[in-house]
C-alpha cells in the first residue's frame, strides 16, 4: 500500500496485491478524505517477452487491444500468452511505445539492461464516485470476479488474501509464504 498526498490537498491510496491461488495482479485506488482529487488515468506498460531478453521497439507488436464492456485483452505477438484486464474504468485505445527503461540490476549483472515497453491504451477512473479497480492476469484467473459489482469482488478477494496471510503465523512462516510458486 502507497498513499499519496496530491498538490490540492487530496490523499489516495494505491494497493497491489498478488493473490496465491491464482496468476493475477489486482490493483485498487482509493480516494481518501474530503478534499476534491482529479481523475485517474493509468496506462499499462507491457512487455511480451521471456525473462533472459529485452522487448525492444518493433512493427510486430499489435497496436489494437480486444474490448468487451470492462474487459480488455491483449495478445502483443503471436504465440504469446493472452493477458486480460478487468477493470471499473473507462478504456481509451492509445497504443504508443515508451523506450529506454533501464534496470539497474541487469546493468550491474553486466546483461542487456535497456528496454522498450508498449502501451496500448489507458484506462480512465473517477475516484469521486468510489474506488478504481483493476485485475490483471490470465483470463481464467479473472473468472470469480465476474458478475455485476467488480469493486465488491476484488475487496473479498483482497479480504480473503488478508486473513489467509495473518493465520500463517509469525515472521519465518510468513517470508516462507513469499517462495511458493
Amino acid at each position: 500500500t502507497w498513499r499519496y498526498r496530491l498538490a490540492n490537498g487530496a490523499q489516495v491510496w494505491a494497493e497491489i496485491l498478488c493473490t496465491s491461488e491464482r496468476a493475477r495482479t489486482l490493483l485498487r485506488w482509493t480516494h481518501v478524505g474530503s478534499s476534491p482529487v482529479a481523475r485517474l488515468r493509468v496506462r499499462p506498460l507491457l512487455a511480451s517477452r521471456d525473462y533472459h531478453s529485452m522487448q525492444h521497439e518493433n512493427a510486430g507488436v499489435r497496436t489494437t487491444a480486444g474490448v468487451d464492456g470492462a474487459c480488455v485483452t491483449w495478445r502483443l505477438y503471436d504465440g504469446a500468452p493472452e493477458v486480460t484486464c478487468v477493470a471499473n474504468g473507462t478504456w481509451t485505445a492509445e497504443p504508443e511505445w515508451y523506450r529506454q527503461f533501464l534496470y539497474q540490476a541487469e546493468r550491474e549483472r553486466g546483461l542487456d539492461a535497456v528496454e522498450d515497453l508498449f502501451a496500448l491504451g489507458s484506462l480512465e477512473f473517477d475516484l469521486s464516485a468510489g474506488p478504481a479497480v483493476m485485475a490483471i492476469g490470465d483470463p481464467a484467473a479473472l473468472s470469480d470476479l465476474g458478475g455485476a459489482d467488480l469493486v465488491a469482488s476484488v475487496a473479498t478477494v483482497c479480504e480473503r488474501e488478508r486473513t489467509r496471510r495473518l493465520a500463517l503465523g509469525g515472521p519465518i512462516e510468513r517470508a516462507a509464504d513469499q517462495y511458493l510458486v
